[in-house]
């Protein structure tokens, strides 16, 4: 079972009056019929005029009783009133004074002839009970006052039936404005919104206050007083009456543009290189994607990947440092920008490696002639740290008239025609053909089975006599290296050196 504490739950509350009077017997009368009754205790204490202010001050009294049948009464009431604002009062006339001549604003008057009992202990209960909600509704405003002058929020209060607003003052200085540069009309928030933004908040508001939404809540900018704009978390919630009707609304605004100036700059990142600027991987394949999509959907609508690798670029790296090599990328950066318009897009996506997407072809040859762009403006010098650096690029180039399925297919088309196009010299491009992903797939599988020939030993030597012409006697000899492929026999060193130069096999064979 539940233990309630030892005070008990019907215990009647105490009020302690103070009965001010120079009339002994009207204060015993008084002090008698608030004695009587069982529906409210009291606890009185008489006192004199001159002991009045003390005794307030001593004690703590829950209502006053002023008697203004005699002299002294009216000087108790202004002395009361000036010492103790807050302290209920009730004012026991006679019957030939008039009401106009014992007005008080935060008293209670009640005549000597109608005294009772019931009407004395029902008005000072009144006046309590009244001086206690007064006193409430004070502490209440105080709260709310000291909660939006500390709070960091701006706070504001909408009045729907007289369309006025109040705005706190940390509301006003979010914008820059003093307490009073700012009206109370809703104009003052939604004038300042932003011209993009504003009709999203209206609708927002608009659902809320019709019942769609349960709360209100939208991210916006707003103008402040310097004429910048400022990202802001506006938020509220309606007040209905019975019939569901919004008649107020209330909320909070808070600064949040720094917040929204770091998710811009994690969202930037994340879609750029950060040596460069470009556009990195991951935000050329999703346009790629975009792209190869509209294509299906568009017959007339052409696009070309370029996939650039840059000639001996691990040269200048390795001797003249990672840093130089950096500032020469950057620079690359910066000069292939030129070639390009407004609606292509070029990413890093890694190293030496850059490739570009142009945008609205209407054949091959516009994209051979950018590639030519391209070698030409890489064929300047660059000037690096005093240094004159020399370099170039090769170029593979996929069409989207190839039907890819994939946006790394038709990546992986560009890149094979890089490596025809660097297989036959550097400096230079190539433009994707089917029959380049045929050379590419029997490459790839002769580096197999050039790994395996290695583990096998597959290769073997031959000897080539060097022969004296003049006396006919043996001189020296060349050894030559052969492959004896299981499946296709002899293999020319023509075909498999190269490559073995090209991906480090040449050392163990």
């Amino acid at each position: 079972p539940i233990q309630f504490p030892s005070i008990g739950l019907m215990t009647k509350a105490t009020s302690k009056v103070l009965v001010a009077s120079l009339n002994s017997d009207l204060a015993r009368l008084v002090e008698e019929m608030l004695s009587s009754g069982n529906d409210l205790r009291f606890n009185s204490k008489i006192a004199e005029p001159r002991e009045v202010l003390s005794e307030l001050q001593a004690q703590k009294y829950d209502l006053c009783l002023v008697d203004l049948t005699t002299e002294p009464g009216f000087d108790i009431l202004t002395e009361v009133s000036g010492a103790f604002p807050d302290l209920p009062l009730i004012l026991l006339a006679a019957d030939e004074q008039k009401p106009s001549d014992i007005n008080h604003p935060h008293a209670e008057c009640v005549v000597f002839s109608t005294l009772n009992p019931s009407l004395l202990r029902s008005t000072i209960r009144f006046a309590i009970r009244n001086a206690k909600s007064v006193q409430a509704l004070r502490v209440s405003e105080e709260r709310f006052a000291l909660a939006a002058l500390g709070s960091n929020d701006g706070l504001w209060d909408w009045d729907l039936e007289s369309n006025q607003t109040f705005f706190s003052p940390r509301w006003k200085s979010l914008l820059g404005y003093h307490e009073d540069e700012i009206g109370n009309s809703p104009e003052e928030w939604f004038s300042r919104v932003h011209p993009e933004d504003y009709r999203e908040l209206e609708r927002r508001l608009a659902a809320h206050l019709d019942g769609q939404t349960p709360h209100f809540q939208y991210e916006h900018r707003m103008l402040d007083q310097k004429g910048n704009y400022h990202w802001i978390l506006s938020r509220g919630i309606a007040v209905r009456d019975s019939s569901g009707r919004a008649y107020r609304m209330a909320g909070s605004q808070t600064d949040i543009t720094e917040r929204k100036l770091a998710e811009d700059r994690l969202h930037y990142d994340s879609q750029h290189d950060s040596l460069t600027g470009l556009s990195n991987r991951q935000s050329f394949m999703e346009r790629l994607r975009r792209s190869l999509h509209r294509s299906r959907i568009s017959d007339d609508y052409i696009f070309a990947v370029l996939f650039l690798d840059l000639d001996r670029f691990k040269i200048i790296n390795d001797s003249l440092g990672h840093q130089m090599g950096d500032h020469l990328l950057v620079e690359i950066a910066r000069r292939l920008e030129t070639t390009l318009r407004p609606s292509d897009m070029m990413a890093r996506l890694g190293g030496d490696e850059f490739v570009v997407l142009l945008d609205h072809l209407h054949d091959e040859s516009d994209a051979a002639f950018v590639a030519k762009r391209i070698l030409k403006v890489l064929a300047s010098p660059f000037h690096i740290e005093d240094r004159e650096v020399f370099t170039s690029a090769s170029i593979g180039i996929t069409l989207s008239t190839r039907c890819h399925d994939t946006a790394e297919d038709m990546l992986r088309d560009a890149d094979t025609a890089l490596y025809r196009a660097k297989s036959s010299g550097k400096a230079r491009f190539a433009i994707f053909d089917p029959k380049m992903r045929e050379s590419a797939v029997r490459l790839m599988q002769l580096e197999t089975d050039m790994r395996r020939a290695i583990a096998k030993s597959e290769f073997f030597l031959n000897y080539q006599p060097i022969i004296s012409l003049e006396s006919g006697r043996l001189t020296g000899f060349e050894s030559l290296i052969r492959w004896n492929h299981p499946e296709r026999g002899l293999i020319s060193p023509a075909e498999f050196i190269p490559m073995s130069e090209d991906n480090g096999l040449i050392n163990p064979i």
